[in-house]
């Protein structure tokens, strides 16, 4: 059997969201994802509310974090620990904190690595900021992340793999693996 084409994958997740549509007419459908561009085109199309994934937010003020606070661990973690919380709960934050990246870039002189890395947050910020409400997305109780479905799946697929029965390659060739790994 072979596996599902890409396109394929989006035809059915389609049909799956349309279900879900027609069982929930009242629901507001929000969409939840990285930076992909690809992910964005698919769910503009298929849902009212588009947000940023709040941990690949996050993950890039590691780079400002070592820009305001060079050689000194502990104050970059206490600064990521409350500019996170901030952008979480305040609303603007997300474009205080890309206002800032800039500043920090044009003002002090850094690593190329660390500059490379701070124009990398600044793109990623100026490109997604209209997705990074989460003060608002929490007023409305919406979620912020996709960990708990990323976590779910990853625990399926290990759980299936985990169950299979190495053979001379190590890995079981049955349907039943087969199956799962095409999900």
């Amino acid at each position: 059997m072979a596996a599902f084409s890409a396109s394929a994958r989006l035809e059915r997740l389609e049909r799956e969201i349309e279900r879900a549509k027609n069982r929930y007419p009242e629901a507001t459908l929000v969409g939840i994802a990285d930076g992909a561009e690809s992910n964005w085109k698919f769910l503009e199309k298929q849902t009212e509310e588009q947000i940023l994934d709040f941990y690949h937010a996050s993950g890039y003020l590691g780079a400002l974090a070592e820009a305001l606070h060079p050689n000194t661990v502990s104050k970059q973690k206490e600064w990521l620990t409350e500019n996170c919380r901030e952008l979480k709960h305040e609303k603007g934050k997300a474009g205080e904190l890309l206002n800032l990246m800039k500043e920090v870039k044009e003002e002090k002189s850094h690593s190329k690595n660390l500059t490379e890395k701070l124009q990398a947050a600044i793109t990623y910020y100026e490109n997604h900021q209209h997705q990074m409400d989460y003060a608002e997305y929490l007023e409305k109780k919406y979620p912020i992340g996709s960990g708990v479905t990323e976590a779910a799946c990853k625990t399926l697929v290990k759980q299936r793999l985990c169950s299979a029965i190495p053979n001379s390659n190590g890995i079981n060739r049955d349907r039943k693996t087969l199956t799962y790994r095409k999900l």
